[in-house]
This record gives structure tokens, sequence and C-alpha cells, in this order.
């Protein structure tokens, strides 16, 4: 069952369309990426679905009920893109506040909190006041409130930002158990290289619109071209390639190579092993995500 439908979503400030019509689905054990420029609409988004901002048209469903619900607060986790933490508290009392404002009763939340200062390595530094402690700190706190009541959706806006790649890695790590485990997550990022790594699908919004949708490793993949590594490479190898496609690069022994309609990656190597040179590894050919993006947004301007 999906966790998150929408349909036909748009939401209007005055003359300014800040989302036009936008229909996805989120399914039980996924990550979906929100993908856009500032102000393309993916935190309205956000806001959309946890009622934060009410839509000018279209519905919402969440675990297939009404949105509007507020029972489903209990079941999302949400991490805004500027967290507002109690600064003047210490960080294990805020997490038990907002573990008390889930519902948790008392064994619970103090094991809950106990466990996430461990994960989130601030169990030593529990005690001290919020506004003392770092930005990556203070993201690590606000990142432990939006799991702690262990939600069946995660709303991530960011939920990197200020960390250093030692916790951006540890964040995912999280991310990725609960969606293993079932939960399903939105996630908005501009660090694109992190969207490749912790997202299943991805939707590209430009002004409100979606441009492109898709799963991950379609989007980045470029029709039928292969990475082909040889063991040496050796002139007469491009001569048999160009029966069945062409050479786009050549990178020392490594060729990509796009195939002909009706032709596959067994053609390559069977016309490299006639040439007595072994494949070390072929695969499909990809560019960065970040790439594609460019050039989609590009085409929209």
């Amino acid at each position: 069952m999906p966790l998150i439908e929408t349909y036909n979503l748009s939401k209007r400030y005055g003359d300014i369309l800040a989302l036009n019509n936008l229909c996805f689905k989120l399914e039980e054990g996924e990550s979906l990426a929100l993908l856009g420029r500032n102000g393309a609409g993916k935190t309205t988004t956000m806001k959309l679905i946890l009622e934060l901002i009410r839509p000018t048209s279209g519905t919402i469903k969440v675990i297939g009920r009404d949105h509007r619900d507020h029972n489903l607060r209990r079941e999302i986790g949400y991490l805004p893109e500027e967290p507002a933490l109690p600064m003047y508290a210490k960080a294990k009392n805020a997490l038990l506040y907002y573990g008390m404002l889930l519902g948790l009763d008392r064994k619970t939340r103090n094991r809950r909190v106990d466990e996430l200062l461990h994960r989130m390595g601030l169990y030593e530094d529990r005690n001290r006041m919020l506004n003392e402690y770092s930005r990556g700190m203070q993201q690590r706190v606000a990142f432990a409130q939006a799991i702690i009541g262990e939600p069946k959706i995660l709303i991530l806006d960011e939920p990197t930002a200020g960390l250093d790649p030692i916790w951006r890695r540890e964040i995912r790590s999280i991310i990725k158990e609960m969606t293993n485990s079932g939960c399903a997550a939105l996630i908005s990022s501009h660090i694109l290289a992190e969207i490749e790594l912790e997202c299943d699908r991805a939707i590209i919004i430009d002004k409100g619109n979606t441009i492109k949708e898709g799963k991950i490793d379609e989007l980045i993949s470029v029709g039928r071209q292969y990475s082909v590594v040889v063991s040496e490479f050796k002139r007469g190898l491009i001569t048999g390639i160009e029966k069945i496609g062409k050479v786009i690069e050549i990178d020392g022994n490594k060729l990509r190579i796009e195939l002909k309609p009706g032709y596959s990656p067994q053609d390559i190597i069977e016309i490299v092993n006639k040439k007595k040179v072994d494949i070390v590894s072929i695969s499909i050919f990809k560019v960065a995500l970040e790439d594609i993006f460019s050039e989609l947004v590009k085409e929209k301007k």
C-alpha cells in the first residue's frame, strides 16, 4: 500500500503557481527524492503533505487516509530544512520533550532517547545546552527527533546539512535501515551525489512542474551506451566494434561504446575475444545525477 499519494496537487500564492498538478505515490520501503532549484516547489510539497499549508487544489492521502487526519502525525517523522530547536534546553531534555509530544510512555521515551544519543554520538554531551552545540551536533539532534517515534514515514528536507562526510554516511545508513524495515522516506537535498546513494526514485521539478521522474538507475543510464574495460587496447578493436555500434570515447584501456539496435553486450564480448583481448569489465554507462539535473533545468529556462 502506498504510504503517500498525491493527485493533481497544486498550490498558488496569488499570481505565483508554486506547485502544479503534482502526482506521485511513495510505497512502503521506498525512498523518493524531490529535486529542483530553490523555489521549485520541493519544500512546498512537504509542507502540503504535513498540512502546514493547504493546497489550492488536489488531494493527498497518507497511509490510505486523508492527510488532514491528525492521528497521522504520530506516523510521520519530519526534519525541516532549518530545524527550530529549543536552544536553551539540554539535548537529552529536548529529545525527552519531543518523545512526550508524540505520546510515548516514560519507559519508551527514556529508552529511545538513550539509544539515539548513543547512535548520534551525543551521549557524552547529553547534558550540554543545545546553544553550546556545533551546527553538525544540532543537526544530529534534529534528525534524532524526527525518528524518535519510529515513524512509518520520514519527510526529510536537507537531512545532512552541516554534517561532515562521516556523519552524512551514518545518516544515510540509518535511513536505509528504516526503509529496509518498511518505512518510506521522502527526501529533498541539493547534494545530488548522496541522492544517487540513498534514493530509489527521483522526481525533478522546476517552477512547480514535474519535468522528469523515474528510478535513479534509469535516470542516470544513457541509452544503449556501455563502459568496457579491456586487458589491453588494440586498434583493431575499433574496426570490429564499428560493425555493431560506435566507440564514443577511449581512455587508456577503457572504452565507451554505443550499440546499434539489435545488438547486446554479448556481441561486444565476442568481438573483443576475437581480437585475442580479454574483457575486464562491462557495465551500462551512467552519468552523474547532477549532470542530468543541470541539463533538464537548462532546457526549461
